[in-house]
């Protein structure tokens, strides 16, 4: 049982993990090299209106120290923002095909061949990562938990990516204190029962919902991993754009 879990797992996120773990000290390092441009605040995600308080170190661009409550109505925006972002769609894509690479040996034709084959990963994943986003967005208008991911104020790169992962298990109420992260681990076990609605029969037991539940967790990992590094990135895009402009 563990061991076909720990595959599955692997197959679908580990790769990603991989690259995660290579590439941010790599961009750390690059970046650091940088001159430093007076950009506009970095924001994790979308605040919807509501100013964030920025720390006054060691990660000075978009670390909350008092972080300002959102109602259920700013959180209801956040969540459709999120919704709207690209990742909505290439996360999925990406899973799919790598389903598609290296599919589960009992799936049926129907679904490991061809582009219908293609389409039904794709949904498949989508519903499980839409569905655990939704039950995470209720659950935090209900349970008072802050929907936005914070970072770091250890700027070593191993504490961050250690904070990204740990973030995924505890989270922050919506006054600020360190909490269990409800929201997430509901909202994933959601997004694992709800394939039982139409994957092939042999994967709708509770061992296949345990190792979708435990894939999304690991999804929600990643996604706070490339948030941990926005300030990164944004410098590296905005050094990119300096470049093109002057060709």
């Amino acid at each position: 049982m563990w061991n076909s879990k720990c595959a599955r797992v692997a197959a679908l996120d580990l790769p990603l993990l991989i690259q995660l773990l290579v590439f941010a000290p790599l961009l750390s390092a690059q970046t650091a090299a940088l001159p430093e441009e007076p950009v506009e605040q970095a924001v994790l995600q979308p605040t919807l209106g509501v100013p964030e308080v920025a720390a006054s170190g060691p990660n000075p661009e978009y670390a909350a120290l008092s972080p300002i409550e959102l109602n259920a109505w700013g959180k209801t925006n956040f969540y459709f923002q999120r919704l709207m972002g690209i990742g909505t769609a290439l996360g999925p894509a990406v899973e799919a095909a790598t389903v598609m690479a290296a599919p589960p040996k009992n799936y049926p034709n129907n679904w490991r061949q061809g582009a219908a084959a293609y389409g039904r990963n794709y949904g498949a994943v989508l519903g499980r990562a839409q569905t655990a986003e939704f039950s995470r967005f209720v659950l935090g208008v209900a349970l008072r938990e802050d929907p936005r991911y914070y970072p770091s104020r250890n700027r070593a790169t191993p504490a961050r990516i250690l904070h990204a992962v740990w973030f995924t298990l505890v989270d922050r109420s919506d006054a600020g204190h360190l909490r269990p992260a409800f929201a997430n681990l509901i909202g994933a076990t959601a997004g694992g029962f709800v394939g039982n609605a139409y994957l092939p029969g042999d994967y709708t037991d509770l061992r296949h919902v345990g190792e979708r539940t435990g894939v999304q967790m690991c999804g929600f990992a990643i996604e706070n991993g490339f948030d941990e590094f926005v300030p990164e990135l944004n410098k590296l895009a905005h050094a990119l754009h300096l470049h093109v402009a002057t060709r």
